[in-house]
């Protein structure tokens, strides 16, 4: 994306934040050829693709306040996919291609015009008073012209810019003519400084490499490391689309993750509001009797890791935290991982959560499931031991 398109981004998202439909509408428009490029390198069927393209910008515009910045809106956005995805019972995403945006996505802006006047019409932004719909076409018309004539204005200075650029250009060859030639003892010694400047400059290697732009991760094979999640040893990482890693707050999945600024994830916190719907676990719960502990699920908290379902519960005590949990998929078996837990992510290769101010890695390894004698525990059975698989998120039922 250029430098221009991420400015017309970045006050697309602060406008959108702000709840202007005029700044949702710019945004839809300047990311829904991306976001239809993700969606059809997963779902081959372009009735679905349309959509799935849909209920995202419908998520987009009902989650307006945690609209990310620029650098990650296109993660962020692919992680509303999956919802939907998930949500609508189709193939379950775990990698998007980044490929860029096709001729023939290109050939169909017209219905992606036609998409987003639908969008609206769903969340009621059309039935606004007749004398704000004219203002805002109004101001789209104002913006028009602006822009024409701040166009000309820049052609105008382009050429006053070449004109100046040719004078200097002149007055540096008259310059020159003026030198005396450089002896080749002189060219020798510039030489070799060239030479040392060259090889004082550091080489990319496998791993982090510190760049002016910030930090990137480069993998074992040469390839950059694309956005999204890092885990790297005991530490974990977030990185933007560009492949650098963030740092300060982002907020993703329903919670608040606080990154210090070599981009180390070192706190995750998030609302404890109950579920209000039921979901896949509470179902299976209370099939198995625990009728209490159902109703005590932390909204949001669910995530499928293959037949796992991990989800936190609010503590019975009232303390600060809840008690995060995983069940396996249609079985009576139920694992305790922490209490006063503040949030968690799952991962390709761990569990990351954060109990006490602290972020605790936590391997995903099997163990053999035995279990207890009922009078151990107070309601459900609970060994240690996580599960494999990529992180899929699962969303509470509607119904």
């Amino acid at each position: 994306m250029s430098t221009q398109s991420n400015k017309n981004l970045a006050v697309a998202v602060l406008r959108a934040r702000n709840g202007e439909i005029p700044g949702f509408e710019d945004f839809y428009l300047l990311t829904c050829q991306n976001t239809l490029s993700d969606i059809q390198g997963t779902v081959r069927d372009e009735k679905e693709s349309w959509e799935i393209l849909s209920e995202v910008y419908t998520e987009v515009w009902r989650r307006r306040d945690n609209i990310p910045e620029t650098g990650i809106v296109r993660p962020w956005i692919r992680v509303l996919i999956r919802e939907v995805s998930k949500r609508r019972g189709g193939t379950l995403i775990e990698e998007f291609s980044g490929e860029s945006v096709s001729e023939a996505e290109r050939d169909s802006k017209e219905h992606m015009v036609d998409i987003l006047v639908q969008i609206e019409e769903e969340l009621g932004l059309l039935t606004l008073p007749d004398n704000i719909l004219g203002r805002r076409r109004h101001s789209g018309a104002v913006t028009v012209i602006i822009k024409f004539f701040l166009g000309l204005g820049f052609i105008a200075l382009s050429v006053c810019a070449v004109f100046l650029l040719l004078r200097m250009l002149r007055h540096e060859a008259a310059s020159l003519q003026e030198l005396e030639p450089v002896s080749e003892e002189s060219s020798e010694i510039l030489a070799v400084e060239q030479t040392e400047a060259t090889a004082a400059e550091p080489e990319e290697q496998p791993g982090w490499n510190v760049t002016k732009e910030g930090r990137r991760y480069k993998n074992p094979d040469g390839s950059w490391h694309e956005g999204g999640w890092l885990e790297d040893g005991n530490a974990l990482y977030y990185l933007n689309e560009d492949g650098y890693a963030l740092s300060g707050r982002l907020a993703l999945e329903n919670q608040n993750f606080i990154f210090n600024d070599e981009g180390v994830l070192k706190s995750i916190t998030r609302s404890y509001a109950l579920e209000d719907h039921e979901t896949i676990v509470s179902v299976q719960m209370k099939e198995y009797g625990y009728q209490e502990d159902a109703e005590r699920i932390i909204r949001h908290s669910i995530v499928l890791d293959g037949d796992w379902i991990y989800f936190m519960i609010a503590d019975e005590d009232g303390e600060e935290g809840a008690v995060l949990y995983r069940a396996r998929r249609g079985a009576d078996e139920y694992q305790l991982i922490s209490e006063n837990v503040s949030g968690y992510t799952v991962q390709n290769d761990a569990l990351w959560y954060c109990k006490g101010g602290s972020v605790i890695r936590f391997e995903k390894a099997d163990t053999e499931y035995v279990k207890p004698e009922e009078d151990a525990v107070e309601s459900a059975a609970f060994t240690e031991g996580l599960s494999e698989d990529q992180m899929v998120e699962a969303f509470p039922s509607s119904e």
